[in-house]
Protein backbone atom coordinates (compact mmCIF):
# COMPACT_ATOMS: atom_id res chain seq x y z
CA UNK A 1 0.00 0.00 0.00
CA UNK A 2 2.86 2.53 0.95
CA UNK A 3 4.55 1.86 -2.71
CA UNK A 4 0.90 2.29 -4.77
CA UNK A 5 0.70 5.84 -2.17
CA UNK A 6 3.93 7.06 -3.25
CA UNK A 7 3.69 5.78 -7.02
CA UNK A 8 0.20 7.76 -7.12
CA UNK A 9 2.25 11.07 -5.46
CA UNK A 10 5.08 10.86 -7.76
CA UNK A 11 3.25 10.06 -11.38
CA UNK A 12 1.20 13.03 -10.11
CA UNK A 13 4.07 15.60 -9.39
CA UNK A 14 5.66 14.12 -12.92
CA UNK A 15 2.49 14.56 -14.87
CA UNK A 16 1.72 18.18 -13.54
CA UNK A 17 5.18 19.31 -14.22
CA UNK A 18 5.09 18.53 -17.50
CA UNK A 19 1.38 20.04 -17.68
CA UNK A 20 2.77 23.34 -16.19
CA UNK A 21 5.49 22.92 -18.55
CA UNK A 22 3.33 22.28 -21.74
CA UNK A 23 0.88 25.69 -20.63
CA UNK A 24 3.84 27.49 -20.09
CA UNK A 25 7.14 26.82 -22.59
CA UNK A 26 5.15 24.82 -24.47
CA UNK A 27 2.61 27.74 -25.57
CA UNK A 28 5.45 30.36 -26.25
CA UNK A 29 7.21 27.24 -28.53
CA UNK A 30 4.29 26.76 -29.96
CA UNK A 31 3.96 30.70 -30.51
CA UNK A 32 7.12 31.24 -31.73
CA UNK A 33 6.71 28.75 -34.31
CA UNK A 34 3.48 30.24 -35.84
CA UNK A 35 5.45 33.58 -36.37
CA UNK A 36 9.05 32.17 -37.72
CA UNK A 37 7.58 28.19 -39.10
CA UNK A 38 10.85 26.93 -37.15
CA UNK A 39 9.15 24.29 -35.35
CA UNK A 40 11.16 24.94 -31.73
CA UNK A 41 7.74 23.36 -30.03
CA UNK A 42 8.19 20.10 -31.61
CA UNK A 43 11.99 19.94 -31.15
CA UNK A 44 12.05 20.58 -27.70
CA UNK A 45 9.00 19.33 -25.95
CA UNK A 46 8.87 15.76 -26.84
CA UNK A 47 12.07 15.24 -25.35
CA UNK A 48 11.15 17.03 -21.90
CA UNK A 49 7.95 14.83 -21.83
CA UNK A 50 10.27 11.80 -22.58
CA UNK A 51 12.42 12.94 -19.57
CA UNK A 52 9.84 13.30 -17.15
CA UNK A 53 7.94 10.29 -18.00
CA UNK A 54 11.08 8.38 -18.45
CA UNK A 55 12.20 9.38 -14.52
CA UNK A 56 8.75 8.13 -13.55
CA UNK A 57 9.20 4.40 -15.25
CA UNK A 58 13.16 4.45 -13.46
CA UNK A 59 11.74 5.09 -10.03
CA UNK A 60 9.09 3.07 -10.05
CA UNK A 61 10.00 0.12 -12.06
CA UNK A 62 7.01 0.20 -13.86
CA UNK A 63 6.04 0.67 -17.59
CA UNK A 64 2.42 1.89 -16.02
CA UNK A 65 3.35 4.71 -14.99
CA UNK A 66 5.05 6.37 -18.02
CA UNK A 67 0.84 5.96 -19.61
CA UNK A 68 -0.12 7.65 -15.80
CA UNK A 69 2.46 10.65 -16.29
CA UNK A 70 0.77 11.12 -19.33
CA UNK A 71 -2.68 10.88 -18.54
CA UNK A 72 -2.00 13.44 -15.80
CA UNK A 73 -0.34 16.01 -18.38
CA UNK A 74 -3.33 15.29 -20.77
CA UNK A 75 -5.78 16.11 -17.99
CA UNK A 76 -4.41 19.60 -17.62
CA UNK A 77 -5.24 19.76 -21.22
CA UNK A 78 -8.66 19.59 -20.68
CA UNK A 79 -9.42 22.20 -18.41
CA UNK A 80 -9.62 24.00 -21.70
CA UNK A 81 -13.04 22.84 -21.76
CA UNK A 82 -13.74 26.13 -19.51
CA UNK A 83 -12.32 28.49 -21.80
CA UNK A 84 -15.33 30.26 -23.89
CA UNK A 85 -15.38 29.50 -27.54
CA UNK A 86 -12.67 27.41 -28.18
CA UNK A 87 -13.53 24.38 -30.39
CA UNK A 88 -13.76 20.71 -28.70
CA UNK A 89 -11.06 20.05 -31.32
CA UNK A 90 -8.74 22.72 -29.97
CA UNK A 91 -8.75 21.32 -26.85
CA UNK A 92 -8.84 17.03 -27.75
CA UNK A 93 -5.73 17.51 -30.49
CA UNK A 94 -3.16 18.19 -27.69
CA UNK A 95 -3.93 16.49 -25.40
CA UNK A 96 -4.39 13.44 -27.76
CA UNK A 97 -0.52 14.63 -28.83
CA UNK A 98 0.09 14.14 -25.49
CA UNK A 99 -1.39 10.50 -24.81
CA UNK A 100 0.54 9.31 -28.29
CA UNK A 101 4.21 10.72 -26.89
CA UNK A 102 3.81 8.72 -23.76
CA UNK A 103 2.94 5.63 -26.17
CA UNK A 104 6.09 6.26 -27.87
CA UNK A 105 8.17 6.31 -24.85
CA UNK A 106 6.63 2.89 -23.74
CA UNK A 107 7.46 2.04 -27.17
CA UNK A 108 10.95 3.12 -26.85
CA UNK A 109 11.00 1.53 -23.58
CA UNK A 110 10.74 -1.79 -25.21
CA UNK A 111 12.05 -1.64 -27.88
CA UNK A 112 15.39 -0.72 -27.10
CA UNK A 113 16.50 -3.69 -25.48
CA UNK A 114 20.91 -2.43 -26.06
CA UNK A 115 22.53 0.35 -25.00
CA UNK A 116 24.33 1.53 -27.89
CA UNK A 117 23.47 4.96 -28.98
CA UNK A 118 22.87 3.71 -32.83
CA UNK A 119 20.07 1.60 -31.47
CA UNK A 120 18.86 4.92 -28.85
CA UNK A 121 19.05 6.79 -31.77
CA UNK A 122 17.39 4.55 -33.91
CA UNK A 123 14.39 3.58 -31.82
CA UNK A 124 13.65 7.22 -30.41
CA UNK A 125 14.13 8.49 -33.72
CA UNK A 126 11.25 5.66 -34.99
CA UNK A 127 8.83 6.21 -31.78
CA UNK A 128 9.03 10.07 -32.59
CA UNK A 129 7.81 9.40 -36.21
CA UNK A 130 5.41 7.08 -35.29
CA UNK A 131 3.16 8.88 -32.37
CA UNK A 132 3.81 11.89 -35.04
CA UNK A 133 2.29 9.58 -37.89
CA UNK A 134 -0.73 8.98 -35.59
CA UNK A 135 -1.45 11.89 -34.91
CA UNK A 136 -1.68 12.98 -38.44
CA UNK A 137 -4.35 10.62 -38.65
CA UNK A 138 -6.55 11.94 -35.77
CA UNK A 139 -6.01 15.56 -37.64
CA UNK A 140 -7.45 13.71 -40.80
CA UNK A 141 -10.20 12.53 -39.17
CA UNK A 142 -11.52 16.34 -37.81
CA UNK A 143 -13.40 19.26 -39.54
CA UNK A 144 -12.16 22.26 -38.25
CA UNK A 145 -8.51 22.26 -36.63
CA UNK A 146 -6.34 20.32 -39.04
CA UNK A 147 -3.32 21.61 -37.82
CA UNK A 148 -0.20 20.67 -39.85
CA UNK A 149 -2.03 18.98 -42.52
CA UNK A 150 -2.54 22.98 -43.45
CA UNK A 151 0.80 24.01 -43.92
CA UNK A 152 1.98 21.99 -47.25
CA UNK A 153 4.64 19.82 -48.41
CA UNK A 154 7.60 21.51 -46.08
CA UNK A 155 5.68 21.50 -42.96
CA UNK A 156 4.95 17.93 -43.21
CA UNK A 157 8.54 17.44 -43.77
CA UNK A 158 9.73 19.02 -41.18
CA UNK A 159 7.06 17.72 -38.72
CA UNK A 160 8.11 14.09 -40.36
CA UNK A 161 11.67 14.17 -41.55
CA UNK A 162 13.68 16.84 -39.31
CA UNK A 163 11.73 16.43 -36.01
CA UNK A 164 12.22 12.83 -35.57
CA UNK A 165 15.56 13.40 -35.91
CA UNK A 166 16.59 15.81 -34.51
CA UNK A 167 14.57 14.18 -31.31
CA UNK A 168 16.40 11.65 -31.49
CA UNK A 169 19.48 13.10 -31.37
CA UNK A 170 17.94 15.06 -27.83
CA UNK A 171 16.78 11.92 -26.55
CA UNK A 172 19.81 10.40 -26.84
CA UNK A 173 21.54 13.12 -24.48
CA UNK A 174 18.15 12.84 -22.25
CA UNK A 175 18.47 9.27 -21.35
CA UNK A 176 22.10 9.73 -20.90
CA UNK A 177 21.28 12.75 -18.33
CA UNK A 178 19.08 10.08 -16.88
CA UNK A 179 21.65 7.50 -16.52
CA UNK A 180 23.74 10.06 -14.61
CA UNK A 181 21.61 11.07 -12.20
CA UNK A 182 19.67 7.78 -11.66
CA UNK A 183 20.11 8.38 -7.84
CA UNK A 184 17.58 10.92 -7.70
CA UNK A 185 14.38 10.73 -6.23
CA UNK A 186 11.30 12.58 -6.09
CA UNK A 187 10.08 10.54 -3.49
CA UNK A 188 10.22 12.87 -0.34
CA UNK A 189 8.00 15.25 -2.12
CA UNK A 190 5.23 16.97 -0.05
CA UNK A 191 1.31 15.87 -1.48
CA UNK A 192 0.65 19.45 -0.70
CA UNK A 193 3.76 20.72 -2.79
CA UNK A 194 2.41 18.19 -5.72
CA UNK A 195 -1.73 19.58 -6.03
CA UNK A 196 0.14 23.25 -5.36
CA UNK A 197 2.29 22.53 -8.98
CA UNK A 198 -1.02 20.55 -10.65
CA UNK A 199 -3.55 23.80 -9.80
CA UNK A 200 -0.60 25.99 -11.11
CA UNK A 201 -0.99 24.12 -14.42
CA UNK A 202 -4.03 24.00 -14.98
CA UNK A 203 -4.53 27.79 -14.15
CA UNK A 204 -1.39 28.33 -16.35
CA UNK A 205 -3.18 26.43 -19.43
CA UNK A 206 -6.56 28.66 -18.94
CA UNK A 207 -3.91 31.86 -18.89
CA UNK A 208 -2.53 30.51 -21.45
CA UNK A 209 -5.33 30.41 -23.35
CA UNK A 210 -6.02 34.38 -22.94
CA UNK A 211 -2.92 35.51 -23.82
CA UNK A 212 -2.12 33.11 -27.11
Amino acid sequence: MADVKKNFWLVLFYGATWGLIEATLGHLLHFITTLTFVPVSGLIMFPIGFYLMMRAFKETNSTATIFQVGAVAASIKLFDFLAPFLPPEHVLHPATAILLEASAVFAFVKISKTATILNRFATATAVSLAWRLCFLTVLATGTDSRGVLEKGVIGLSLFLIIEPLINGLLIIKVVSLINKFSNLSCVAIRPAFVCGIYTIAVLSQLASRLVL
